[in-house]
């Protein structure tokens, strides 16, 4: 049991470690939101925007 609390807590730090990196680096985004659409000739500038800041 004790190993297992382990385990769990060094998961949590290890997680929270390195969502905050990827944070600093802008680069979770893509873990947290899902695709949006493909731009087409039709897209606005600000649905270019997004996808670009996804990819």
């Amino acid at each position: 049991m004790e190993i297992a609390l382990c385990f769990l807590s060094s998961l949590q730090v290890w997680k929270e470690s390195i969502l905050l990196h990827l944070g600093c680096l802008d680069l979770d985004y893509a873990l947290r939101k899902e695709e949006p659409p493909v731009p087409t000739a039709a897209s606005t500038p600000a649905e270019i925007a997004l996808y670009e800041r996804w990819e």
